[in-house]
């Protein structure tokens, strides 16, 4: 699952994007692995970073992993300062989507996989279709 986040993640945005994240988990509860594409984002605090963390620690213990994508210097700045790169895991961090891709593709639940319809991204086109059972 991809999440763009537009805006900055700071204390005021935190309550909404944790409410929007566990309504899509209730809407998609077989997708543990979540890309979260924060180019748009124009910073973060202390609060967004804490939120950041805690997701990563939740997927984690789901058997999934939270990565983020942001290329911006001063972003991944703000990820560093606030140790987010560290907590996250700097192999979780992308600076383009197409890293992100190459490095969550292989790790999917082949079964999920396989229910979706869509081949989007290049990095799919190896996994299992859905009439590959047929």
């Amino acid at each position: 699952m991809f999440i763009r986040v537009q805006g900055p993640m700071y204390f005021g945005a935190v309550e909404y994007l944790e409410k929007e994240f566990r309504r899509l988990e209730k809407q998609r509860p077989d997708q543990l692995h979540l890309a979260l594409l924060i180019d748009g984002s124009v910073g973060i605090d202390l609060a967004g970073a804490e939120w950041l963390v805690e997701e990563a620690r939740t997927r984690k213990e789901q058997g999934g992993s939270l990565y983020l994508v942001g290329r911006y210097p001063p972003l991944r700045r703000q990820l560093d300062q606030y140790h987010v790169t560290k907590l996250v895991g700097r192999e979780n961090i992308f600076r383009r989507k197409r890293e992100m891709l190459e490095n969550m593709v292989p790790k999917l639940d082949p079964t999920v996989c396989a229910k979706c319809e869509l081949r989007v991204f290049l990095e799919c086109k190896n996994m299992p279709s859905p009439d590959a059972g047929s």
